[in-house]
């Protein structure tokens, strides 16, 4: 591995924890960052800090050779526009120090990060994890009273920015939306976000051995955007039209925790439908995918989900719905199986065609299973970077 003799910039909306003297960060964002600096002398972090205790979750960052740029953190969309001068003075105080700049979007700290790249001369490569005209185009404009016209028009500005500035550059694009929108006009690399390592390569395990009972498992923030009431609404419906019992563990935390434990309370499901709760990385985290049948991701709206990749490095097999760059990653029919989003008969016709078709559930397997051996966060990490130095030619320097 090539150490190269610079300075990284990463700016990212990525919110970061300090408390007692410590930063801390969630998802898979401390995996990429810790491969990622080890490529360079040091790295600078421009992020959104906040001066708080780490909520359930969160994880610390080592800051050995890291410097962490705090801009001010938001707590609605208009603040966040109206902060933005003030992101862009603080960032700018700490550009000379960066040899190269990695803008990650969709998010106006990107922007700010390839503005001042600009102005400071330095080179400097996008990472699109999400397109915001989609967004854009589902925002109701009734939604909070109202605001939602304005929602929308901030996501049509920062789409419209974010063409703009990484036209004839070069772009690691996350999800095919993001690589279709800038293939034709940037030097466009179609990647997959991916948190899990090497070593959390598992073995293919036969799945579904047990004819009268289904572990099926769900990995995600308790959020409306994650859909997990159309996956127990499905586990229910099926406790009830078959023969079969059917289990569902739910790992994360959220603010709609309260609510889908009612909705299970409702239904009667308190047996076999569970909300674990956060569990960190370890064996007992990929014990619930070494354990489970089947793994389901009902999300609104993504980018290319690590967690899905989490279970096709466990040999689970995945269902997920049709939505951003989860295609990219569930090629339907090859590495999993898609449903139409938010349809409840749709996922269910799917959870059971992999329970009862063996040979295609495990055709599926192995070709998820090899897909995520070269999805790692070292083969990601080592890709971006051996593109980046290509692009801008560092081995001649």
């Amino acid at each position: 591995m090539m150490v190269h003799n610079k300075t990284l910039g990463i700016f990212t909306v990525k919110k970061i924890a300090f408390y007692n003297n410590e930063y801390y960060t969630y998802g898979g964002f401390g995996s990429y960052l810790s491969e990622m600096r080890k490529y360079f002398k040091k790295t600078i972090l421009v992020a959104h800090v906040t001066k708080q205790a780490p909520r359930e979750g969160y994880y610390k960052i080592p800051t050995d050779n890291l410097e962490i740029v705090h801009l001010l953190q938001s707590r609605n969309e208009l603040e966040n526009l109206v902060q933005q001068p003030f992101n862009f003075f603080i960032a700018r105080k700490r550009m000379c120090d960066m040899d190269i700049v990695h803008c990650r979007m969709p998010d106006y700290t990107g922007i700010i990060g390839v503005i001042l790249s600009r102005m400071y001369k330095k080179q400097f490569f996008i990472q699109t994890i999400a397109d915001w005209r989609i967004e854009a185009k589902k925002m109701p404009v009734s939604k909070k009273y109202g605001l939602g016209l304005f929602l929308k028009l901030d996501y049509y500005l920062y789409d419209f920015l974010e063409r703009k500035l990484a036209k004839n550059r070069l772009v690691f694009a996350q999800g095919t939306s993001s690589y279709e929108k800038h293939k034709n006009k940037a030097e466009t690399k179609l990647i997959s976000s991916t948190a899990h390592y090497n070593k959390d390569i598992g073995i293919l395990r036969k799945r579904f051995t047990d004819k009268k009972k289904v572990k099926v498992l769900h990995v995600g923030r308790l959020t409306g955007i994650k859909n997990q009431e159309l996956i127990i609404d499905t586990i229910a419906t099926l406790n009830k039209e078959t023969e079969i019992q059917w289990e569902l563990s739910i790992l994360g935390e959220g603010p709609l925790r309260k609510k889908l434990q009612h909705q299970i309370d409702e239904l009667c499901q308190t047996k076999n439908i569970q909300l674990i709760g956060q569990v960190d990385r370890g064996d007992i985290f990929w014990n619930y995918f070494d354990t489970a049948d089947l793994f389901i991701m009902s999300s609104r709206s993504e980018g290319t989900p690590k967690v899905v990749l989490e279970a096709m490095a466990r040999s689970v097999p995945v269902v997920a719905s049709n939505v951003g760059g989860i295609p990219y990653l569930v090629k339907d029919k090859t590495r999993g199986l898609l449903f139409e989003d938010n349809n409840k008969q749709a996922l269910m016709d799917a959870i059971l065609f992999l329970q009862k078709e063996e040979i295609d559930r495990d055709k599926m397997m192995q070709n998820a299973f090899e897909f995520s051996k070269n999805n790692t966060v070292e083969k990601s990490t080592e890709f971006m970077v051996t593109e980046v130095s290509r692009y801008f030619q560092w081995e001649e320097e």
